[in-house]
């Protein structure tokens, strides 16, 4: 079976806790990634989208320094595949 594809929202609320409900399920699945029960994937255009609302005047208004701590840790587990991860790390630390 292929790897299931994660959609930003599923980060976003990870990150946020702005929907307790949809934080828990979404904490559930990393933690089964982070144990190495579970392999996803996500595309480039998914991380840029999460970055773009975050770091949106209008909804999150998270600094990108602030952005970029909460996304690393996930983009470095072994299970989170998103392509040209080395990439993703360094665009995440500039």
């Amino acid at each position: 079976m292929d790897a299931p594809y994660v959609d930003a929202d599923v980060i976003i609320r990870l990150l946020t806790g702005d929907d307790p409900i949809k934080q828990g399920a979404a904490k559930s699945l990393f933690e089964r990634v982070e144990q190495g029960n579970l392999v996803v994937r996500v595309p480039h255009v998914v991380l840029a989208d999460v970055v773009y609302v975050l770091s949106s005047k209008r909804l999150y208004n998270k600094p990108r320094s602030e952005i970029a701590e909460l996304l690393l840790p996930l983009v470095s587990l072994p299970g989170f595949r998103v392509p040209n991860r080395r990439a993703v790390l360094t665009a995440l630390l500039l």
